[in-house]
Order: C-alpha cells, then structure tokens, then sequence
C-alpha cells in the first residue's frame, strides 16, 4: 500500500504492446503507468498467458515470484500461439499428430513423424487444436525431396515430401487403431502401390472464375476474377487453384490440361461462377487405361451448363485428337447441377466412343463417363486377388456384389463359382457391366439397378437371389443403416467388405459382430491405391457364427 491509496502488484502482462510479456512488472493503479518493461509485441502472440488468480489468491510481493514456466504448462493455448511440438505420428487426415505439455492434441499439417517444429495454432477445441509449420526446427528423417511445383498449396497429394515406406508404416499404424477393437484379429502387412507417381486413372478439374493466390493469413482469401481450371482450393469452396501439372495422373494428362486451359480460354465462352449461378466451363475429367494390347487410351470429357451449341465444340475435339494419338474419347456432358459435380445428366460423343477399356485379371472392361472404377488400377488387381481370397469361392457358391460399379469385381471371379449377381445404382455403369460380361464371354453374371440407400423390403421381398458370398464395396459413407440391417437378416454365409474409407468400414463392421448379430470378424488387410495421400483400402472379411441362433427380429 502506498500514499495516497495506490496500490502496488506485481503481475504477469498477457497481451501488451507497451511490455515485454512474461516480464514482472510494477504497475501504479492509480496512474496506470508501466514503471518496468520494454514494447516487445511480437513476443506476445509466442507467450499468451491465462489471466492470473483473484487478487485474494496472488502472492504477496515478497513472496516467491511467480513460476512463468508453470504458467506456461498449465495454461490454455489459443489462436495465434506459438508452440515447440514433437510430431509422433499422423493422423487419418494426413496432419502430423502431437500432444501438448498440457494433454491437448495439436494436429500439425505437411508435419512429418519424427520432425521437431515451431506451429502456429490456426483453430481451437475443447480437446485439440490445428496448427501450421512456422519453422522445421528437425526435420524427419523420412522427409524426401517435393516433385511438383503446386504443393503444398494444393492438397491432392498432402505426404508427396514423406518417404513411401514411412506413408505405408503410418498407414498401417492407422488400419492397426481404427480396428483396435478387435485386438485378436491380426492387421496383415500393408500392400502397397507398384506406382507412386502418375498412377490415378481418373482425375476431375474445376472450372471457376476465381483465382486461388495463396500467401499469409492476410492474402489466403484474396481472389482475381480471370478464367481458371484447377484444382478446389483446401477450405475455400469457391477459389480454384490454376495447376500448371499433376504428378498424380500420367504425364500426357498435364499437356492435355494445360492445352483445354488454353483453347477453351480462347474460345470466349465464360467459365461457371458459382455464386451467380451462370457460366458454360464445369468441368475438365480425364481417364486413362490400358487396353489389352497394353496400349494406353485416355478420355477427356467436358462438362458444361446445359447448351445447343455442342458443335461448337468438335473442332476442340478434333484438334485434341490429333495432337494426342491415345486419345480415344472425347465427350461433352452438360448438367444443369448448381454443386460442383462433375457428373453430367446428358452426354454427346464429339470423337471416337464413349468409352475407353481397362484389361485386369485377364479380362477387359470398358468404362465410360460416369462409371465407377478404381483408381489406381495397377493395385485393384492386387485388392481383386485380395478379395477373391477372402471370399473362399467354389463351383457351388453364389455370389452377391453390391455397389458393382461395372462389375469388375464379380466378373474378375465368375469363372470360380455358380454365378454372380451385381447391384449398383449408376445405370450407365450397370450398361457397362452387361456388356463387360458380353464382352469375356462370361454368362454367369447378372446386374440389376437398384440404389441400395433406399432398401425399404424384407429380403424375401427383394429380388435378389440368396447368396452364399456378400461382396460390398460402398461409397466413403460406408452401408446404410438399413442395408445393415437388411445384411443381418439375409445372413450369408461370408462377407467381403472393401472400403476407401476405413472408419465407417469399422463403424459397420462393429454392428455387424455386435452380439445380437451373426457375424465373427476374421481377416483384415490394408492395401494403399493412393500414394501421397491419407487415405487407405481396406478388405476385411467376416464369417457367420456357428453358435448363432436367429431373433425374432421384422425388417422395418
């Protein structure tokens, strides 16, 4: 107590520019003066500090000082900090993964296992926080050399700079915790990918009319009107990142690419904008595949607004067929969709066929536009071996695969057991299949349109025939309650279950070895289509219990 009623404390400065944060200082109540203390402001965001106790709680002044490091641990961290973290692991979405004095997660992007580096808190939860590299203060050991120019800015290959072998151990390490539930079930080895570059077999490019110009926190949303075919910008749904090249399709895709950019700029007809609603440029998707004479054929398909002028486009497709001999399609789809799909409601051969064909496993399919196919088609022949295993056939047993696509899964195995019948709700696709089976000569398959979302009948009431083998493979959502449901009541004898997205796998896995169900898990494999990436196939596979007696139980 001083003269006058003035108060003198001593504290710790949590945000402000006129001291030196963390510092002691003598403050005057009465007259608000700083009497210690320099203007160190950058520091102020590297060392925030929780408020301090009530003042019946503080310390006297002759007392110990306070313990700034404790402080530090104990506290909170919030948008802006800065943090020293060692990055342990990653996580299924690809960040580097580390946990925080105080127990908080803290989910690091482009950080690599092993790599010690300064983050900076861009978001703040209850339990976890997400954070950006400020500096590599270690770098991993498993860090390699960028190959494209584009990352990390785009994020379509978000681990491009971390040793494959280090992607298969975190991936792995992943399949391993997803299904951790299951401890006596063992996580074969991972199978990876022969290709770790110029391995997708499809790949979609936006239109927009918003250019993406990254840089800091103040320039992250800045945008130039302009003519831009690219790639989605990560956590901005309207922006679109120019691509130059792409090392995830094969090289031609790039040259392709870079001349429809081109041409379809000087053509004048604008590109969509999504907050208008108006424009003709959608989309640009390229396929690629190789035919049974190993030749390579590509199919570029243009997605526009709904048009009449689809002539004005063939002297494009002409132009693009002579200057790239593997070339085979070239379509135009329109959709009248206000979403970013690229999936276009009515399509226009512009030149060759409207398909290209795909040889796998000794037969050869043919895929058009809007056709379902792996990805990577180098490794679904390994994932085809994997699940033909799984399913244990013999010339007896039936086999039901649902969410076919075009049948190259039922068709790959017809020849080893009584019959295959495919389910898929593409009906394009479902063309493809018919005509996949027509084409290898195989007339033990059938396929029936059906979107199994929707699956509303008992089995006895739906028109699919009792199956001894399930085959699913669906979308990321993974299966419909109802279709699980509808699973458990059909109870075949074995399932097959693949899946792109491992988590909702494990979410309907656990329904279906619940103890009200009939269903053991026995096998679980992880096979990688998609080097450079987070994500992950998975083929489990799960066998109807010996010892399981039937409820009571009505489809509702």
């Amino acid at each position: 107590s001083l003269e006058d009623g003035a108060v003198e404390v001593t504290f710790v400065v949590q945000d402000c520019a006129a001291a030196t944060p963390g510092t002691p200082t003598e403050v005057c109540g009465e007259q608000g003066a700083f009497n210690k203390g320099a203007a160190e402001a950058d520091k102020v965001r590297a060392f925030n500090t929780e408020p301090l106790p009530a003042f019946d709680q503080m310390r006297d002044r002759d007392s110990e000082p306070v313990d700034i490091e404790e402080l530090h641990k104990t506290r909170k961290l919030r948008k802006f900090d800065r943090v020293e973290l060692t990055i342990t692991e990653l996580s299924a979405n690809g960040e580097g993964v580390s946990r925080h004095e105080n127990g908080l997660v803290i989910f690091v992007e482009y950080a690599h296992p092993g790599s010690r580096v300064l983050a900076e808190v861009f978001h703040r939860r209850k339990n976890q926080a997400y954070a950006k590299i400020v500096k590599v203060l270690e770098p991993s050991q498993d860090t390699v050399p960028k190959v494209c120019k584009h990352y990390p800015i785009c994020k379509g290959c978000r681990t491009q700079d971390l040793a494959y072998h280090a992607q298969l151990k975190a991936k792995q390490a992943q399949i391993q915790k997803t299904f951790r539930k299951f401890a006596d079930v063992e996580v074969r080895p991972i199978i990876g990918s022969e290709k770790v570059f110029n391995y997708r077999n499809k790949m979609e490019f936006t239109y927009g009319t918003k250019k993406y110009l990254p840089g800091g926190p103040a320039k992250e949303l800045q945008t130039s009107d302009d003519f831009v075919l690219g790639m989605n910008a990560p956590r901005v749904w309207d922006k679109i990142i120019e691509l130059e090249e792409c090392h995830l399709m094969p090289p031609v895709g790039t040259e392709i690419l870079n001349f429809v950019r081109n041409r379809t700029f000087e053509s004048k007809f604008p590109a969509y904008d999504n907050y208008a609603h108006e424009g003709f440029y959608r989309n640009l998707v390229l396929r690629s595949a190789t035919n049974g004479s190993g030749e390579e054929e590509i199919m570029v398909n243009i997605v526009t607004s709904v048009t009449e002028a689809t002539d004005m486009l063939k002297p494009l497709a002409g132009e693009i067929a002579r200057r790239y001999p593997s070339v085979v399609s070239v379509l135009h789809s329109m959709t009248t969709s206000k979403g970013g799909s690229a999936v276009g409601e009515s399509e226009v051969v512009l030149y060759g066929r409207p398909f290209i064909e795909q040889s796998l496993r000794g037969l050869v399919f043919r895929i058009s536009a809007n056709s379902f196919f792996q990805p990577n088609s180098g490794t679904a022949e390994k994932l085809y071996e994997v699940i033909e295993d799984f399913a244990e056939l013999s010339p007896d047993t039936t086999v039901l695969d649902l969410f076919c696509g075009t049948g190259t899964i039922g068709l790959s195995m017809a020849k080893k057991c009584k019959a295959v019948h495919g389910v898929e709700i593409v009906r394009a696709a479902v063309h493809d299949a018919e005509n996949n089976a027509r084409r290898n000569s195989i007339s033990n398959a059938f396929f029936y349109e059906m979107n199994l979302d929707l699956v509303k009948m008992a089995p006895s009431e739906l028109d699919l025939p009792k199956a001894d083998v399930l085959i699913v493979d669906p979308p990321r959502a993974g299966l419909h309650p109802r279709l699980v449901k509808w699973i458990r009541l059909t109870r075949p004898q074995r399932i097959v279950y693949a899946s792109c997205n491992p988590s909702t796998q494990f979410r309907d896995v656990d329904v279906l070895c619940s103890e009200e169900s009939p269903y053991v898990l026995k096998k679980i494999q992880p096979v990688d289509q998609f080097p450079h990436t987070p994500h992950c196939e998975c083929v489990v596979s799960l066998e109807l219990r010996e010892d399981y007696t039937p409820p009571s139980e009505h489809f509702v």
